[in-house]
């Protein structure tokens, strides 16, 4: 009986650690092998109404490290007639070689933003083969 336990936790063992070598391949399965954008697709933000401004720190991802260093241009569509209630302070960002993130900041200010407001922002890569992508901000305010 004692044999056949330990028979079996040898074989789970030498299976789990075949998985965990085929599974560690460096790359992550969520994002295509050459993606370059935005880490989520949609932030919900909350602010006082009593705050002057906040800034607020995104992520850009590239989904493999690579030898060179990759751009990307940062966007936002103004919706016409309306005053915007955020600022982009990094229209570019620069994500370094052998590095997989950077980061973008904007400034929101609370006391523009009626009972609740998006914005899109658009991650551009100046490689013309990867495909932009874009992050939705909800603001509200208490």
């Amino acid at each position: 009986m004692k044999k056949a336990i330990l028979t079996t936790t040898s074989l789970m063992l030498v299976l789990l650690a075949v998985m965990s070598l085929t599974a560690c391949d460096n790359h992550n399965d969520k994002y295509p092998k050459d993606y370059l954008g935005f880490e989520k697709f949609l932030e919900n933000y909350t602010f006082e109404r009593g705050v002057e401004s906040r800034e607020i720190t995104l992520k850009v991802i590239a989904a493999e490290k690579t030898d060179t260093e990759r751009k990307a241009t940062i966007s936002i569509k103004n919706l016409p007639g309306r005053q915007p209630a955020y600022t982009l302070l990094d229209k570019e960002v620069t994500i370094a070689p052998k590095k997989k993130t950077a980061h973008v900041r904007i400034r929101i200010y609370p006391a523009k933003i009626q009972k609740s407001d998006e914005v899109r922002l658009t991650c551009t890569p100046k490689d013309k083969k990867v495909k932009a992508t874009t992050i939705t901000l909800k603001l509200a305010v208490k």
